[in-house]
């Protein structure tokens, strides 16, 4: 009982901003099995809002969400997660704000990235041309002298 209070706590830290507080009851670990399951999970009627999606959540539900973890083959097994009963009513949002300032950061990061990109491959190209130019003076040592 002390690690599903505990491990409730730790949902909640990670997941908090998506479903409504958990209990313990909600909750059933199998620690070495590596599932965590939580049933009868109610959905916040904000968790949209952080998206920028022009929806409202009427009520949201979710019967079972089970995630489970191979403890014993970490690196080489995927960890699943598995919904089952996912329910969701959503309006559309009766008024829509547009944030130029949010669009704005989003376009110039993307640029910002576009341009790491090029000053990356850069970087690489000229690695790669010192590289080469090394190897001929290399040859060129080894050959001639």
């Amino acid at each position: 009982m002390v690690f599903e209070h505990l491990a409730a706590i730790f949902i909640d830290k990670f997941l908090g901003n998506y479903i409504e507080d958990i209990d313990s009851h909600q909750l059933k670990l199998h620690l070495w099995a590596g599932d965590i399951i939580l049933e009868n999970v109610h959905l916040k009627t904000n968790t949209l809002n952080d998206f920028n999606v022009p929806l409202e959540i009427i009520t949201g539900y979710l019967e079972k969400l089970r995630i489970h973890i191979p403890w014993k083959h970490l690196y080489t097994h995927p960890t699943k997660i598995e919904l089952d009963g996912f329910y969701l009513l959503v309006t559309p949002k009766t008024d829509v704000n547009y944030d130029v300032e949010r669009k704005e950061k989003e376009e110039y990061e993307s640029k910002m990235k576009q341009v790491q990109k090029v000053e990356e491959f850069r970087r690489e190209r000229e690695l790669f041309g010192s590289i080469i130019a090394f190897y001929y003076l290399f040859l060129f040592y080894l050959f001639y002298f």
